[in-house]
């Protein structure tokens, strides 16, 4: 992937991990690419339909740079990230999202 802010990312799987948790696995648009590093405690922004913007913890071992995997709790009190994420978001589509960082860095 190109050293850019953002990344675009396919939905290539999505997973029941727990009662209102969900499991995404986030693969580069091309296969042959790989995504960018990361370390234990970061972070992916994802970009949502309507100007939403939520923040995911990276929870894959961070030598797997073929995919990112996050988990979406489904908060009872969603402004519409976590619900698009449960409800409309289905695996294939196309995601725009943040290089990972990482604020818990020692």
């Amino acid at each position: 992937m190109t050293d850019t802010a953002t990344l675009q990312v396919r939905l290539r799987a999505t997973t029941y991990e727990a009662l209102h948790v969900l499991g995404f696995e986030l693969v580069p648009l091309d296969p042959s690419v790989s995504l960018p590093a990361f370390s234990a405690g970061a972070h992916i922004d994802v970009q949502l339909p309507g100007g939403l913007t939520r923040s995911y913890s990276l929870l894959n071992d961070p030598q797997e740079t073929h995919r990112y995997c996050i988990g979406v709790n489904l908060d009872a009190h969603s402004r519409g990230g976590s619900r698009y994420m449960h409800e409309q978001l289905r695996t294939g589509a196309v995601l725009t999202i943040s290089r990972p960082r990482n604020l818990f860095v020692m």
